[in-house]
């Protein structure tokens, strides 16, 4: 099975359903159980930092694995 962190949405570019029933789940087993998904249709997850630097730095991190420009 591809990994879900490898894919592109391509529902999300139109023309072709989303994942529903038994084929979103086998996805979902990827996920850790942090994540939730809502009406199957679209991922929720919250995140708790003590303050609001280090929810920046975390998401300067998280980020700038998938955009190099954004570093600052």
């Amino acid at each position: 099975m591809e990994k879900l962190s490898m894919k592109e949405c391509i529902p999300c570019k139109g023309g072709i359903p989303p994942l529903k029933g038994e084929e979103l789940k086998r996805f979902q087993s990827q996920l850790d159980d942090t994540w939730k998904v809502i009406d199957e249709h679209r991922l929720e997850n919250e995140l708790l930092f003590k303050n609001f630097k280090d929810a920046l730095s975390y998401l300067k991190q998280k980020c700038c694995r998938f955009d190099s420009s954004i570093r600052s």
